[in-house]
Order: structure tokens, then sequence, then C-alpha cells
């Protein structure tokens, strides 16, 4: 894939996204001026809810959002710089062979530029930089701050205390970090944080789960045919139960009868995906 100009920060999940509204993805191109020069950092970042989405699904966004750092509109040339970004023959070929590179010949720590088959487009190498690259990026330090619960540590500059969210609901998938990020869960789980319960497996791993304005509410899977289908184990007011209702038939049509299978379905899961 072509360079954007000024390279790609590594591509991340944020369970912050609010696929309710449709951003499957986001872009982001700042300039900073730190001494004499210009640093700019461009990033790209998916909604945590198709962390387990089909290969082809998170191809298509990551593109999408690519061609946004150079074409702001839909517009033809927007679509004609997607298409031609997408190598449509072999993409997770491609996709490999840039890890391969990073893990194998290009390495943090002793670059192999005498072997490295890129190396006459690679703009460190021309630049004479190659030694600058990956940029150290200094340590922040967490900051205390006090909360109902308790003590917790939060990112400098993220220490202001953050407005009331808006109403909302999500269907979030297995493993995601909103479910799983935390050592003390009651807040957002409430009675539902036990190992081998009806959201965990032995193990601790979190299975899919329903929220509402912030707090697990319920699981949910996918029957046969691909519905999402989920089941409420808190009780959660009547207009949260129908914005519920229309966020399980909007994933369901979103995942077009694509089924994915957990390795280690939680008993819910299980029990939702059969009909029991």
């Amino acid at each position: 894939m072509p360079s954007s100009g000024g390279g790609v920060h590594p591509i991340a999940y944020d369970s912050k996204l609010n696929v309710i509204q449709h951003a499957l993805g986001t872009h982001t191109a700042v300039s900073r001026v730190q001494g004499t020069r210009l640093k700019a950092k461009r990033e790209i970042r998916i909604a945590s809810l198709f962390r387990d989405a089909p290969a082809a699904f998170l191809r298509m966004i990551v593109v999408h959002e690519l061609a946004h750092l150079k074409e702001r509109e839909h517009d033809r040339a927007f679509y004609a710089l997607a298409e031609e970004w997408l190598d449509r023959r072999s993409p997770g070929d491609w996709n490999q062979a840039l890890m391969e590179l990073g893990a194998t010949v290009c390495t943090p720590r002793d670059p192999g530029c005498a072997g490295c088959p890129v190396r006459a487009g690679c703009e460190a190498r021309a630049q004479g930089a190659v030694e600058r690259f990956p940029e150290k990026r200094p340590r922040r330090r967490p900051v205390e701050v006090a909360v109902a619960e308790g003590p917790a540590w939060v990112h400098p500059g993220d220490e202001d205390p953050v407005a009331q969210a808006e109403p909302w609901v999500a269907f979030l998938p297995s493993l995601d970090p909103t479910t799983m990020g935390w050592k003390e869960r009651a807040f957002t789980l409430g009675d539902h944080g036990a190992f081998a319960g009806p959201l965990f497996d032995r193990n601790g791993n979190a299975g899919p789960t329903v929220w509402a304005d912030g707090r697990v509410v319920g699981g949910w899977a996918q029957a046969a045919d691909g519905t999402v289908v989920y089941r409420l184990l808190s009780e959660v007011p009547r207009r949260r139960v129908a914005q519920l209702e229309r966020e399980a038939v909007r994933l369901s049509r979103l995942l077009e009868g694509t089924v994915v299978k957990p390795r280690f379905p939680t008993a819910l899961q299980r029990e939702l995906a059969t009909g029991e």
C-alpha cells in the first residue's frame, strides 16, 4: 500500500467509538511543531465491536480510513484511491509479508538494510535517519484520582471530570477490553462477574456482553442463521429494551449471515446459539 506521507501509527481497536452512530472506524492526522521540526501523527482506530469480524470486513474499514487521509470527501477520487490501495488478489499475504519484514529484517534495534527487499523505497534510509526509528516515546506516569470506589489511575491530562454520557446500548464481543480490562469490575458487571458464570468461562474469559448505560445487563450470541439473539440478566428500562431490539437487528444485518464461532464459548452462548 502506498505511503500516505509521514507514516501511519499502528492501527488499534477502540472500545469508545460510538458504533451506534455508525462509526466503524476513525482516522486522525495531526501536525505539531516540536523544536524546529514539524511532526505529523496519523492514526486509525477500529471499533472494538468488530475485533472478531471477518478479515475482509476489517480490511475494508482500514482501506476506507487510509483513503480518507488523502481524500476527505466520499467523491470519485476517494473511491478510486480506495480501489487502487486494496489488493484484491491476496491482501492477507501482503499484510503477513509486512509483519514478517518487521519481525525478521527491519527490526527496531538492528535494521538489516542491506538485505531489505524494499530498501529502495525506504524514506528513513534515503534521509540517513534509520537509527531514529521507531521513535521512542517518553513514558508517562499515571495520575492517581479519587472515585467513589476508591483510588484510580488515569493518563496525564485526563484528570478532569467527564460529562455525563448520553443514554446508549451496545453489543460487545468476546474478550472485549471494556469487559476484561478491569481488576475491580463490580461497577460494570454487578453480580454477573463470576468465573464459569453465564458471561465467563472457567478461565475468566468474557463472552459477548450486552451493555446499557455503562453497565453489563446481559449476554448475546448468534443463531445458526447468523441472527443475533440475547438474554437480559438485569432489569433495564423499557426504552432501553426497545433500543436493544433495534441494535440486535442492526448487528444481524451488519454481519450478513456470517457466524462468528468462539473457540471457548460461555454457557450462555451455547444456550442462546442452540435455542435451549
